[in-house]
């Protein structure tokens, strides 16, 4: 979602804080698929990602007269809402977060030809999800905000309770220790060939 969508979409919180039920459908529409594979980066559970992502909107709904119009993005409010959301259920089960593989495969559209090209997306698919998994959870948080969700590192420094520098260093990081993975990664799996 665009900075230029934000406005709409304060303007549709607004209306849906004043009972347009109408208001929030459009809302739930619009944030279904990026509050989803927010979710599902830190959850394999196909069961448990919609169960999430369910209690994220019906939190939201429940506290709209809390939503304050100003200040970070819409989108941002919701994501904190389902990182809230995510921990508390960690907290009760005490499970682990985790990167899941299939939302990954959402985010790479699949447009080949033929099938040794759809072959080899699937095999940089798979080396690409490894990869990311291996990444800290505090850094694959940051790059998954930042390069699937295009969310500005200054509400992704709210949203995980950092400095704006210190999200750029966990992103730059990040992408460092992921080219370093790739690397050794893809030798291994040349020298399986």
């Amino acid at each position: 979602m665009r900075r230029t969508d934000d406005e709409n979409t304060r303007t549709l919180l607004e209306e849906a804080k004043k009972g347009d039920k109408h208001a929030f459908e459009e809302v739930y529409r619009l944030f279904f698929t990026p509050v989803y594979r927010y979710v599902y980066l830190r959850v394999k559970d196909k069961k448990l990602v919609e169960m999430l992502t369910q209690d994220v909107f019906i939190k939201v709904y429940s506290s709209l007269g809390q939503f304050q119009s100003k200040g970070a993005s819409p989108l941002s409010y919701f994501f904190t809402v389902a990182r809230n959301t995510i921990i508390d259920h960690w907290r009760k089960d005490r499970n682990k977060i985790s990167f899941g593989k299939e939302d990954l495969m959402l985010v790479v559209p699949d447009t080949a030809d033929n099938p040794e090209q759809s072959y080899e997306k699937q095999e940089t698919k798979a080396l690409l999800y490894k990869a990311v998994n291996m990444l800290k959870q505090d850094e694959r948080e940051a790059i998954s905000m930042r390069y699937l969700n295009e969310i500005p590192n200054k509400e992704i420094a709210k949203h995980m309770e950092r400095t704006e520098e210190s999200v750029r260093q966990l992103q730059s990081r990040g992408l460092k220790s992921l080219r370093v993975i790739l690397l050794e990664l893809s030798r291994g799996s040349e020298d399986k060939k």
